[in-house]
Parts: structure tokens; sequence; C-alpha cells
């Protein structure tokens, strides 16, 4: 469900083929704005893990 509404997924279906394709980004840029949805994922209980990245990366894989 949370997926789903994070997402915006449309349907289910299209939330559950997105999770067919991990690892699944949720969220790139500043730490301090990573945090309020890190904090979210606890309480759920979801199993995540943060990855810090070079800025080039950052700009890799924006692109």
């Amino acid at each position: 469900m949370f997926l789903k509404k994070f997402f915006e997924d449309g349907s289910f279906a299209a939330t559950k083929e997105r999770a067919q394709k991990l690892p699944l980004c949720v969220f790139s840029g500043i730490e301090e704005l990573a945090l309020p949805l890190q904090d979210k994922l606890v309480s759920l209980g979801v199993k995540f893990y943060a990855q810090e990245i070079s800025f080039s990366g950052f700009i890799a894989r924006s692109g």
C-alpha cells in the first residue's frame, strides 16, 4: 500500500510489477531530505539500505 501511494501507481498490478525490479530506488537526493522517508520506512518495518554516492554519481544516475 505504501509503495502504491508513494509512486502514485494507478493499480496494485503496476506496483507489483515495479516491486519485481529490485533494488527499488525510492529517493535520490541530499541526506537531510531523505531522513523523513527513512523514518517512515522504519516505522513500517521495511528493510532498506541507504547508499551515499558522489555528486558525479548522482548526476550520472539522474541523466
